[in-house]
């Protein structure tokens, strides 16, 4: 396929790049046949040992670099805490960093420090919640967190002193001290045992029982003290005594303005504290009132049907 100009060129070339591959191939050959296996050896060690070399001193390096003070993070700042002090988070946040990767890399080197690890750590402690943790240079790592605060006390009795804090959505987040008086509404699971880390309910039961205990107090003049609940049903303890009987199936503002009704009846506005065992109201418009025990012995129980 070539033209008639080109076949010489072509030959020339062909025929110079075939003895030069013939000749190399003929001293590579011969280079092997002179080689003695003492020097075949010599030149193994001495492969490995560059080898090694190298791999010492790229160890070396990265040893070196990885510890430079301007490529290790050294400050904490912490931002949020109201009643956790920023020491505290601190000292969780530099019990992460200590330590190496494989024995080589420190974890506190900016470039790969365990932000994951850290912010687990500063998780656990007690309060914390929506932990951010950013690196705004190679030597600082910037905290911030947020705190649970306490809204109700999740108890395993009504009367117990040992209890947890739990937030607005139900989450128990510490063990709560031995409190003293009716500050906290205490929330009793009957089928639950108190423990942190858990929840209980819904956030919107927890809001909905929350504002109806206000509610009864602001209205009724009732404090309630505790609520024991169950996957349904929840019942009120009045301070003083006497229960309010209620159902998650039931608005609580159906529940609050039937109560209203029958305390403001002729008939039920002698109820105190102290006088009455319970007001049902878990059936819509009828309530049931038991007062308390008649003189010859028997259980007195109204019933009350309450107006649409």
């Amino acid at each position: 396929g070539l033209c008639p100009a080109a076949v010489v060129p072509y030959l020339l070339w062909y025929n110079l790049a075939t003895m030069w591959h013939r000749r190399k191939h003929a001293f590579t050959v011969h280079k092997k046949k002179n080689q003695s296996p003492r020097w075949r050896m010599a030149r193994r060690v001495l492969l490995a040992i560059v080898i090694i070399f190298l791999l010492g001193g790229t160890l070396y390096a990265v040893w070196h670099v990885t510890r430079l003070p301007a490529l290790t993070i050294s400050d904490v700042t912490v931002t949020g805490g109201a009643t956790v002090s920023d020491e505290v988070v601190q000292k969780a946040v530099h019990e992460a960093l200590s330590g190496t990767y494989y024995r080589l890399i420190p974890k506190s080197f900016a470039y790969m420090y365990p932000k994951h690890a850290i912010t687990e750590a500063i998780a656990q402690l007690p309060r914390i919640k929506d932990v951010d943790v950013k690196r705004p240079n190679n030597t600082t790592l910037a905290v911030t967190f947020s705190e649970y605060e306490p809204f109700a006390l999740w108890c395993n009795e009504a009367s117990s002193a040992t209890c947890l804090f739990i937030d607005d959505s139900g989450y128990a987040f510490v063990a709560a001290p031995e409190l003293q008086g009716s500050a906290y509404l205490r929330l009793v699971m009957t089928d639950q045992q108190p423990s942190v880390g858990t929840s209980i309910l819904a956030p919107q039961q927890i809001e909905d029982m929350a504002a109806f205990a206000k509610a009864v107090e602001d209205l009724l003049d009732l404090h309630i003290v505790a609520a024991e609940c169950d996957n349904a049903d929840v019942t009120f303890l009045v301070a003083g005594g006497g229960e309010l009987r209620a159902s998650f199936n039931v608005p609580f503002a159906d529940t609050l303005q039937n109560l209203k009704t029958v305390l403001d009846s002729n008939e039920f506005s002698h109820l105190k504290p102290g006088n009455f065992q319970y007001i049902d109201l878990r059936y819509g418009n009828k309530v049931f009132v038991h007062e308390g025990v008649s003189p010859d012995g028997l259980a007195s129980t109204t019933e009350e049907t309450v107006g649409e």
